[in-house]
């Protein structure tokens, strides 16, 4: 498992949801970033059509993880 991330499934989502943003995966760093005022709404806008290939890289073991479990 890769330095900093977190266990718990309930941190998993936003951990992944910070590396599409370019932020820190990690549980402190998601909490912030879920508690943002425009959060849902950052998401609604977020360019899903353009990620950068190295941030699908680095989302991979987030869906790999999602598929075995």
């Amino acid at each position: 498992m890769h330095a900093g991330l977190s266990r718990d499934n309930d941190a998993f989502a936003p951990q992944a949801v910070c590396v599409l943003r370019g932020e820190k995966p990690d549980w402190d760093t998601a909490k912030k970033v879920l508690g943002e005022p425009n959060f849902m709404r950052s998401l609604f806008e977020f360019d899903k059509d353009n990620i950068p290939d190295s941030v699908i890289r680095k989302l991979r073991r987030y869906v790999v993880r999602c598929r075995l479990e």
